[in-house]
């Protein structure tokens, strides 16, 4: 029996264990994550001199997690050499990974590393708070590096990847392993800012407690070029130069220098430790800046700096994320490799599209004003209302702000849900439960606004993955343009990971609920997503988060919401959404109803085809229908060709 027949018995196995058949959808996601392993297992053999990964993007319920417990069980048996790392984001998530390895290659067979399972040292008390309770598998992290399967955080890999360090992630006794896997996205760039005041802050500091320390020339020097290129030039983001690496490498040793006495010992321990850390960030901006990986933003007076910790010689890096190819990141790297993976079909989920009132769009302004602030959380409240019956199973996802605040009323206990009038509510903010199934059985999800990545984030990303050194004439790419309705992004390099950030999180957050469980033919299962995204970032980007899902449909607004007809643009959109039963619609009433001329409505649908042709519209003349006359007709193909059949 070959590699592939025992590894597909070995799923058959697991699923049967878990009480499920293993169905043909579950075959093909399995044999992608075996063909993604063998790819890495093949470039360690190599020794590759450099990192790769192999990128698996499996929609979440097609198994990912699973199908690499049972490939390391598999490999395990079958070669005695086999050695891999399973890198997870949570501890939970890696209690949750090593119970399912030793389900089915015994008790014992691996070694988990976390924080609250070292043998010494563990906050018994935190550990009880986050875990609901303390692990007893208590391990030395020297055992890491002597065993064949470990599993271990985003947080302590990343750590192996900064310091060069060898901790046992990616090697078993000094041996590069056959494989790591990492679940989901890895936070692997890190991002430094810095003003030249404090830059001088920190010099005039040093030089109280060492005024011969090597650094202050180097220090001193780059805080009056940061000065001096604050100088306005017109542009928001320019690429500067402010330390040579040979000036940068003097950073690489302390001269045995101890950052703590140079804090202020009047403060409190706590504000000291906060002088240390921005210290040790002065330092890491120091060091990434002398590599040309700096810029400034004119609207944050400030300079950025950013680090990617992917430099390592190891090649046999699987990455598991529902998500990677939306998101875009990992992928613009030189020495990552997309898969092709089977989709899951979305026809089970019905969207339904929520506008915001004018004076509820931008979060930023609401929470200025406490009043306004209660009053949208009031609005979600009574939107989930109108938009779901006694019984329903509820998650509303809202900016961290508006729970922190307590605009809203909350509970991320899936165990103890709110009472909204019979609703049984969770909520949960941006940002939050990537990977987490705690809210699987939620039959209707409620996602207020988008989660979106700070300018300097995304021109760090797009520099930082993709090694393309950064550029003035590009970073004017990076200010952000209007690009139809209330969307406004960067442009060039810049709008793919702007986007991709936004549409990543949705997709995350959007399959906390009952669709991420898929059945036999590859269909998830029902569920209502209500959102608040433009439209004009949604509709163009619908069939890349939901395959097959319907277009969407307007929510109910709640009573007493003042309705103010859209015009123009967004008007047309909002007439085709909530048409449901007409196939045709002259060119005069959408002039009556949206103002876009007769004469104007084929360069505004031509304009707009991208959002229209989702909906399942298109513009044709009254001669292509058989009709007299000049008109236009928008027409839906699919309901004419319904009405043909039933007229037959």
């Amino acid at each position: 029996m070959n590699l592939q027949n025992h590894y597909l018995a070995t799923r058959r196995r697991q699923m049967n264990l878990f009480g499920r058949e293993f169905t043909d959808i579950d075959a093909k996601a399995s044999l992608v994550v075996l063909d993604a392993a063998m790819r890495a297992t093949t470039e360690v053999k190599r020794g590759t001199g450099h990192s790769m990964m192999q990128v698996v993007s499996l929609g979440t319920g097609l198994g990912k997690s699973t199908s690499a417990f049972a490939l390391i069980a598999t490999l395990a048996r079958l070669d005695p050499e086999f050695t891999a790392a399973y890198v997870v984001p949570t501890i939970r998530m890696a209690i949750e990974a090593q119970e399912g390895i030793e389900l089915l290659l015994g008790e014992g067979s691996t070694v988990l590393w976390s924080s609250y399972h070292k043998h010494a040292g563990v906050d018994e008390a935190a550990a009880k708070a986050e875990l609901g309770e303390v692990p007893t598998r208590r391990v030395n992290k020297a055992d890491l590096t002597m065993s064949k399967i470990v599993i271990v955080t985003h947080r302590q890999m990343k750590h192996e990847l900064e310091t060069g360090r060898d901790e046992g992630t990616m090697a078993y006794m000094g041996i590069p392993r056959s494989v790591v896997f990492i679940d989901e996205h890895p936070d692997l760039l890190e991002v430094f800012s810095a003003k030249s005041s404090d830059m001088m802050r920190f010099h005039d500091k040093l030089v109280e407690v060492a005024p011969e320390h090597p650094w202050l020339p180097i220090i001193g020097d780059t805080a009056h070029r940061m000065a001096s290129l604050m100088q306005s030039s017109g542009q928001s983001f320019r690429h500067t130069s402010l330390l040579s690496e040979d000036e940068g490498r003097i950073f690489e040793d302390d001269y045995g220098l101890n950052l703590w006495e140079v804090t202020n010992e009047d403060l409190s321990t706590e504000r000291r430790q906060g002088e240390l850390t921005q210290m040790r960030s002065i330092i890491a901006f120091l060091r990434a800046a002398s590599r040309g990986n700096v810029f400034y933003s004119a609207g944050d007076f400030s300079f950025f700096a950013y680090q990617l910790h992917f430099q390592s010689s190891y090649p046999g890096f699987v990455l598991l994320d529902a998500t990677s190819d939306i998101l875009g990141h990992v992928t613009l790297h030189p020495h990552a490799h997309l898969l092709e993976a089977p989709k899951i079909d979305y026809a089970n989920l019905e969207l339904l599209h929520m506008p915001l009132p004018q004076g509820f769009r931008d979060v930023r302004q609401v929470i200025r004003m406490r009043a306004k602030g209660r009053e949208y959380g009031e609005f979600i409240k009574s939107l989930v209302l109108a938009n779901s019956v006694t019984g329903d199973k509820v998650l509303v996802v809202v900016h961290k702000d508006i729970l922190t605040q307590e605009l809203l009323t909350s509970s991320d206990d899936p165990m103890a849900p709110m009472d909204w009038e019979g609703r049984q509510v969770n909520t949960q903010h941006w940002g939050a439960g990537v990977g987490s199934n705690r809210f699987k059985d939620k039959t209707h999800i409620f996602m207020f606004g988008d989660f979106i990545l700070p300018r300097h984030a995304t021109i760090a990303n797009a520099h930082g993955w993709s090694q393309d050194p950064l550029d003035d004439k590009e970073l004017a790419k990076a200010e952000g343009r209007r690009l139809g309705g209330a969307v406004y992004a960067p442009l060039g390099r810049y709008r793919k990971p702007h986007q991709g950030y936004i549409l990543r999180w949705t997709k995350q957050l959007a399959m906390r609920g009952t669709a991420r469980q898929v059945d036999a033919n590859g269909k998830c299962h029902p569920m209502k997503l209500f959102m608040t995204m433009d439209l004009e970032l949604l509709l163009p980007n619908l069939s890349k988060l939901f395959p097959g899902a319907r277009p969407p449909q307007l929510a109910t607004s709640p009573k007493g919401t003042p309705e103010k007809p859209l015009k123009g643009r967004q008007g047309l959109i909002q007439l085709l959404m909530s048409t449901q039963q007409v196939s045709r619609i002259g060119a005069d009433e959408v002039e009556q109803v949206t103002g876009i001329t007769t004469s104007k409505l084929a360069t505004v649908v031509e304009d707009l085809n991208d959002l229209i042709a989702p909906l399942g519209w298109r513009i044709v003349s009254a001669g292509e229908l058989g009709l007299a006359g000049r008109m236009k007709y928008l027409i839906h193909d699919q309901r004419e060709a319904e009405l043909f059949r039933r007229a037959a």
